[in-house]
């Protein structure tokens, strides 16, 4: 009987020294190779104009870098290695292009895990290109209105612009100074252009040449005295008819006189 319970008891010795040693390994195994605290992005600038050189920096890697490469993620897929540079591909640095507008992250790696970073999202400016101008018509006649629209997609601002005048043209309307409408006047006759700008830039419409004329109840009237009229023949022929009579007497009056 004492055999069967020193047999037994050994057993269980055997299986609590088993059973430390297994917590001391997961205790030296967890303190060799923490898990990574969640990395951030420095140098980050949510809004950047095409052009612009922007460089970011993956950080927090944990007391083992370089464990593994870092790894840099658009829209969940990853970046080429051609354009990450550091130790540990750390960082992230380029010439700003439109197609580089998205979401990113950074990825850092343990032994026992990858942790992302939290999401950035990048927006890329893009200059304005030239405007367009619609609903212009080069001839018109005063007292007619006219409406011109300036459009580009990327302009957030619009100005109206008079080739001569030392300001833009005011009395615009629209969400963003986009439309120019107004009653024709002769002094509106002229050349125009629009602009179009962001924050990245501006841009200049071709210009537009208006003519304006008269309207056809307003053409001016030219009045000319009588009295400065030459008489025409038939009113010549009158004058000399009526003349006859006078003329008539006076020659009887002379007649009778001399006889």
């Amino acid at each position: 009987m004492s055999c069967l319970l020193r047999s037994f008891l050994q057993r269980i010795m055997m299986k609590s020294a088993l059973a430390l040693l297994v917590i001391i390994v997961i205790v030296f195994v967890k303190d060799a190779f923490p898990q990574l605290d969640k990395p951030t992005i420095s140098g980050f600038t949510a809004r950047i104009t095409v052009g612009t050189n922007f460089t970011w920096t993956c950080v927090d890697l944990g007391p083992m870098p370089c464990l593994d490469q870092v790894q840099w993620l658009k829209s969940g897929q990853p970046i080429p290695p051609t354009a990450v540079s550091g130790m540990c591909n750390e960082i992230y640095s380029k010439v700003a292009v439109a197609e580089d507008q998205g979401i990113y992250r950074c990825q850092t790696n343990s032994m026992s895990a990858s942790t992302l970073s939290d999401p950035i999202s990048l927006t890329v400016v893009v200059p304005p290109g030239k405007p367009s101008i619609s609903g212009f018509i080069a001839s018109i006649r005063t007292g007619t209105t006219f409406t011109w629209t300036c459009a580009e997609p990327g302009a957030t601002n619009f100005e109206w612009w008079k080739t001569g005048d030392l300001s833009q043209l005011t009395g615009t309307t629209g969400a963003s100074g986009e439309i120019y409408s107004k009653i024709a006047a002769a002094g509106d006759q002229g050349t125009y252009y629009c602009k179009a700008s962001n924050s990245a830039g501006v841009a200049q419409s071709d210009s537009i040449s208006l003519t304006v004329t008269a309207s056809s109840g307003g053409d001016d009237q030219t009045t000319t005295d009588s009295s400065t009229l030459t008489p025409t023949s038939s009113n010549a022929a009158g004058v000399g008819l009526a003349a006859l009579p006078h003329a008539a007497i006076t020659m009887a009056c002379l007649f009778r006189a001399y006889f």
